[in-house]
């Protein structure tokens, strides 16, 4: 076994070995499945995340809604110049204003992504990776075994990660 055969077998070992309980972000913000999509877009902006968790009342997965939900469903408005004055109406992200009113029509039971692949904490980074990578998704929640939501694992938690070693 040639030595980057053999480092490439330490880094596959490691990703097995370390589960995903040791990186993943726990508590997690979630929403209401019946919230709307306004809901939604203040927690991205208040919480600076791009992925929410939707759930029930007991906390159990129901869905999964992201801000590329939102784009593809109410497309923002740039904006150019000054905004002065309050409207309660304009929700601001960034360099961009989406009309409250437009994205309140929108309930996310209707729009989220509906049984998500989920893991467990005990899961393995490499299975995260792995199915991350092949799938072409961004986040896993996780469960625990009441199947309530414990932990989300989304690709910047892996990229920290990584960076560790480099």
């Amino acid at each position: 076994m040639s030595e980057n055969e053999q480092r490439i077998a330490q880094i596959r070992s490691l990703f097995n070995d370390i589960t995903l309980r040791a990186i993943m972000v726990s508590p997690v913000i979630t929403i209401n499945v019946d919230a709307n999509l306004s809901e939604a877009l203040e927690s991205f902006i208040a919480y600076n995340i791009t992925h929410l968790i939707v759930v029930d009342s007991q906390i159990k997965l129901k869905g999964i809604i992201t801000q590329k939900y939102i784009y593809k469903t109410c497309s923002p408005r740039k904006i150019m110049g000054d905004i002065s004055g309050y409207d309660p109406d304009l929700l601001l992200d960034g360099d961009s204003v989406y009309s409250k009113q437009t994205l309140d029509n929108f309930i996310l039971r209707h729009m989220m992504k509906k049984n998500p692949f989920v893991l467990t904490p005990d899961d393995s980074i490499a299975s995260a990776v792995c199915y991350m990578a092949k799938n072409n998704i961004a986040c896993i929640p996780l469960v625990n075994d009441k199947e309530a939501v414990c932990g989300i694992i989304t690709n910047q938690e892996i990229v920290n990660f990584i960076s560790q070693f480099v």
